[in-house]
């Protein structure tokens, strides 16, 4: 699901970025179609960590809630 919604996002951003057309966006048009071909593997964001970190934050949250109902 944080792969869909990445890759949505990256896709928007491309087609900004070509309908620009500026020189630099030429050049961030160049990085951004790597990252979504999958030719630079350590751009690719770990999904698993990022999963885990935004459960432990919810239960963390949970245990304060928890807490000041007591």
């Amino acid at each position: 699901e944080l792969e869909g919604e990445d890759h949505a996002a990256q896709s928007a951003k491309l087609q900004e970025l070509i309908r620009r057309g500026t020189p630099r966006d030429l050049v961030a048009t160049q990085e951004l179609m790597k990252a979504l071909s999958g030719t630079n593997p350590d751009a690719k964001p770990n999904y698993r960590t990022q999963a885990l970190t935004e459960l432990s934050k919810l239960e963390q949250k949970g245990h304060l809630v928890e807490r000041d109902a007591r």
